[in-house]
């Protein structure tokens, strides 16, 4: 049983697919849903190359297109770890900090404790522009399990998106 399941909803993208595939297969504990969501370019291909390349770890799902959220769901339906993670098609996760993601939620499992969400920080990375590391450290607690009366308030710029939420 995987402890975290990785959602890549899929659309048009088999242009960057492979970017956010790179490597998540090597990585133990983790599953990848990669949920083609109706794509007209190639993009179910890109998804089953990978997928035959790490059968064990990598799943390809097809659907009629349903939208972001539709896709999103149909992962959700079909994941099997005890934690999930949204990961955009046209997005990658820098795999050493997956793997210390990996290892603290196994920490969770084996030492029984049960958490709602577990916050990350994330680089946002956009073309022409800087990128722009969004960090949570003066929010959330770090390194241990808090309960939301325990954050302090958000700064103007910390916006709390789906990239930093496990």
């Amino acid at each position: 049983m995987p402890l975290l399941s990785v959602i890549v909803p899929a659309y048009n993208a088999a242009a960057y697919l492979g970017r956010a595939l790179d490597g998540l297969g090597a990585v133990r504990g983790i599953e990848v849903v990669v949920v083609d969501d109706g794509s007209t370019d190639g993009t179910r291909e890109v998804a089953e190359a990978w997928a035959a390349r790490s059968p064990e770890s990598i799943r390809v799902v097809s659907q009629e297109n349903r939208g972001h959220g539709g896709a999103i769901n149909t992962g959700l339906a079909t994941a099997r770890g005890d934690y999930f993670k949204v990961l955009d098609a046209d997005d990658w996760l820098d795999i050493r900090s997956l793997r210390l993601l990996v290892a603290h939620l196994d920490v969770l499992r084996e030492t029984g404790t049960e958490v709602d969400a577990v916050f990350t920080d994330f680089v946002h990375e956009r073309l022409g522009k800087s990128p722009k590391a969004a960090r949570f450290d003066s929010v959330f607690p770090e390194g241990r399990v808090f309960e939301w009366s325990d954050t302090e308030r958000f700064g103007r710029r910390q916006v709390l998106m789906m990239h930093a939420i496990v």
